[in-house]
């Protein structure tokens, strides 16, 4: 049970669950986003519907005497141009809306990791650095297929494109496999087996070789650790010691 709440712990501590907070805010977004269009669509279609209709009636009613019926007639096409034209205002104020939350979390996101990042560097280990750089770009990736998805369901919705599945489980298995790696990543470093393999201790060395600077792994004077010790679990055993004093 332990185990379980300190997992549930790492995962609201990490960025990955601002990742995943970020990818429910963009599917949020281009439903709201098809939802809006469909009204519009619908309304749009019953307003010209009823123009079509008033301007029939129109001119049936200019050949005949009702003059009031007549200038009625003319009033209220008025007032459905009216409200059509303001419905398109409404529809572009909305859409700039839903844009400007995506763009501002996105912005926010990236301010966030960028400050964690730039405060954690004297402590930081070599592997963590070389594992930031690399969550750093994984991170980017998974924001533009995020991106291509959202592009993709509105370019559908307003029948730019037909809809197919196929275009959005590649990018969805991409972003779940990138999300898969770092996770595994991350429970590897914690247990301790990170840089055990030819593959991944060759990745470490060529990581330090490819830094000119020597400095980026100083820390207060002193090297930086490889990486960090791997968490164990201390257990608590009670002994109970009996002893007899002979007199």
């Amino acid at each position: 049970m332990e185990y379980i709440f300190t997992e549930f712990q790492n995962l609201f501590t990490s960025k990955d669950l601002a990742i995943i907070v970020l990818l429910a805010l963009v599917v949020k977004i281009a439903i709201q986003f098809t939802q809006i269009f469909k009204i519009k669509v619908q309304t749009e279609k019953i307003i010209k519907e009823r123009l079509d209709l008033l301007n029939k009636s129109l001119k049936f009613k200019e050949s005949s005497q009702d003059l009031h019926r007549y200038q009625s007639l003319r009033n209220e096409i008025r007032n459905l141009r009216t409200q059509k034209r303001l419905l398109r205002y409404t529809y572009r104020k909305r859409l700039t809306s839903l844009s400007d939350i995506a763009y501002d979390t996105i912005s926010i996101f990236l301010s966030v990791e960028s400050i964690t990042d730039t405060s954690k560097t004297k402590t930081n280990t070599v592997v963590g650095m070389m594992l930031k750089e690399r969550a750093s770009t994984a991170n980017k990736i998974k924001l533009l297929l995020s991106g291509s998805v959202l592009v993709y369901l509105v370019a559908s919705v307003i029948s730019i494109i037909e809809f197919n599945w196929l275009a959005i489980t590649f990018p969805t298995t991409l972003f779940l496999a990138l999300q898969t790696d770092q996770f595994l990543i991350t429970y590897r470093i914690r247990k301790g087996w990170y840089g055990r393999n030819e593959y991944e201790a060759r990745e470490i060395i060529e990581y330090i070789l490819s830094h000119a600077d020597k400095d980026d792994f100083n820390n207060d004077g002193g090297l930086k650790k490889l990486m960090d010790e791997p968490k164990r679990t201390e257990y608590k055993v009670e002994k109970d010691v009996k002893g007899w004093v002979n007199a």
